[in-house]
C-alpha cells in the first residue's frame, strides 16, 4: 500500500499517521468541508461488500488481496455503473459483429457479458 486517503477525523491523526509513515505509507487527506468526497469512497465500500466480500470466507490476507484485485477489475471494466448511464469506467474492447459471452471471475460470483469473436 502506497497511498490512504482520509478525511481529516483526529481519528486519523497522530499516532495512527506515524504508524502509516514507518510502514513506508503516504497519508493524503481531503480537502476540509468536502463531505461529497467521503460519499464515494462509501458507496465503493458498501458495493464491494454486497457484491462480493459478504459472500465470501477469506482465510488469508493473500486471498483477501486476491479478491479486491479481481474485484477492481470487473468494477472498473465490466460493470456497468448507473451514474454513467449504464456504462463502464473503462470498457473492455469488444468485437461489433461478435457472439455474446459469458465472463466470470471468482469462480462465477462475478460475471460480465461481452461480444468476441470466435475463431474461425
Amino acid at each position: 500500500m502506497k497511498y490512504i486517503i482520509h478525511d481529516r477525523d483526529p481519528l486519523f491523526l497522530g499516532k495512527f499517521t506515524d504508524i502509516l509513515k514507518s510502514a513506508g505509507c503516504k497519508t493524503k487527506l481531503i480537502p476540509p468541508r468536502m463531505p461529497e468526497y467521503n460519499g464515494y469512497i462509501e458507496s465503493f465500500i458498501k458495493t464491494i461488500k454486497t457484491e462480493c466480500l459478504n459472500r465470501l470466507i477469506l482465510t488469508s490476507e493473500t486471498q483477501l488481496r486476491y479478491v479486491v484485485k479481481e474485484f477492481l477489475e470487473y468494477y472498473n471494466h465490466e460493470r456497468p455503473h448507473s451514474g454513467l448511464d449504464g456504462k463502464m469506467i473503462i470498457p473492455l474492447p469488444q468485437d461489433e459483429d461478435g457472439e455474446v459471452t459469458e465472463f466470470s471471475r471468482l469462480g462465477g460470483l462475478l460475471k460480465s457479458y461481452r461480444r468476441v469473436k470466435k475463431a474461425a
